[in-house]
């Protein structure tokens, strides 16, 4: 088992925990092909997800401020939650390769194209064709041994890990803290 952690707002928390099990009912606009694209790589790589909206974790670390939910409110009180969860449970990636393709909307660079990567005008291919690769982003030895992401496996908070539904008894409260608190406790 591995524990995986996740910040979200007290109240959220207080509406999630009477339930049976923690979702996300989130609505996703933004990067909504992307996010329909990784919830179809979660159906086929996970064996118990349902389809259901993806919630969002990272593995082995505690997050930082700037991936909190708090929209620059310091006052705004969070908690961060733990889950100890078997490796079949999660679908872990790169999370800067993720963040990557979101923004901009291209395929992966291959190990020779990087220097031109952002240089090329991308904007005539299909989401098929810009998607092509985005696999990577769940293949440790590609990212590992490339040139430029090789350092992303050392570096923290690299790790997301997606899963459907988790029933609420699994999840533990760690700590309740405002973003100002949050940064004290972390270098106590």
């Amino acid at each position: 088992m591995t524990k995986y952690y996740a910040v979200h707002t007290k109240e959220y928390w207080g509406k999630i925990s009477k339930n049976k099990y923690m979702t996300n009912d989130e609505k996703q606009s933004k990067f909504s092909m992307h996010y329909n694209w990784m919830k179809n790589e979660t159906i086929k790589r996970l064996e118990n997800y349902d389809g259901e909206n993806l919630l969002w974790w990272w593995k082995d670390s505690i997050p930082d401020t700037d991936d909190f939910p708090w929209n620059g409110n310091d006052k705004i009180e969070m908690v961060l939650l733990e889950v100890e969860l078997e490796n079949n449970e999660t679908l872990d990636s790169n999370y800067y390769l993720w963040d990557l393709f979101c923004i901009g909307d291209k395929p992966l660079p291959d190990y020779d194209e990087y220097e031109t990567f952002f240089d090329n005008d991308y904007n005539d291919l299909s989401f098929e064709e810009m998607s092509c690769n985005w696999d990577k982003i769940f293949d440790r030895h590609w990212y590992k041994n490339h040139p430029v992401f090789e350092d992303m496996e050392s570096e923290i908070n690299n790790i997301q890990s997606i899963t459907g539904k988790i029933e609420t008894s699994r999840i533990k409260v760690i700590k309740i803290f405002t973003p100002i608190t949050y940064n004290e406790w972390l270098n106590d």
